[in-house]
Order: structure tokens, then C-alpha cells, then sequence
């Protein structure tokens, strides 16, 4: 289990005890803690079901190489709001945290 998988599962245990169903993840830093992300622009969502790392076409590169077990996202085409309606929606989550 590589160290970023144990701060998941950390983090996914703290949610449970929260009540939280997913966590959409904003600050750099806890950006890079969670997925190794270097680059500049990038969040996450992640929650039992997903593992999801969202930005923009120049970075899509750069995510799928330092962010191992995420699934890319390029926000670029629907808008960030929208991807992330959609990730919650189709998680069928309704408690999330940030």
C-alpha cells in the first residue's frame, strides 16, 4: 500500500465519522497530500465509490502520470461546477464536504 493510498483510507474513515458521503478537495497543498499533484491547477473528489482528479487540458498529462488510481478529468468542456454536479450525481451522494 503506497503512502497516498493510507492518507486515503485515513481520510475515507474520517469522513464516515463526519457523516460526509464524498469530500471535493480545493487547497494546493491538500491537493498534492492526497495525489502526489505537483502542477498548478487540479482538484479533487473523492469518495468511496470515486477517485476523481479534475483540470484542465494542460495539466491532463501531467495528472495521469503523478496522480496513479485517480480518474483524469478535463473540466475544460462542461465547466468545473458541471463535472463535479455530475461526479456527486452519479455517485448518488448528498453530504459533501470540502
Amino acid at each position: 500500500m503506497t503512502l497516498i493510498n493510507k492518507r486515503i483510507g485515513k481520510i475515507l474513515a474520517s469522513m464516515e465519522d463526519k457523516g460526509l458521503d464524498a469530500l471535493f478537495i480545493t487547497s494546493p497543498l491538500n491537493r498534492r497530500y492526497m495525489s502526489g499533484f505537483t502542477g498548478s491547477n487540479g482538484f479533487i473528489y473523492l469518495s468511496h465509490n470515486k477517485k476523481l482528479f479534475l483540470t484542465d487540458f494542460r495539466y491532463i498529462e501531467q495528472a495521469a502520470a503523478e496522480c496513479p488510481g485517480y480518474e483524469i478529468i478535463n473540466y475544460g468542456n462542461e465547466g468545473l461546477v458541471e463535472e463535479l454536479n455530475n461526479a456527486i450525481e452519479e455517485d448518488g451522494n448528498s453530504i459533501v464536504g470540502f
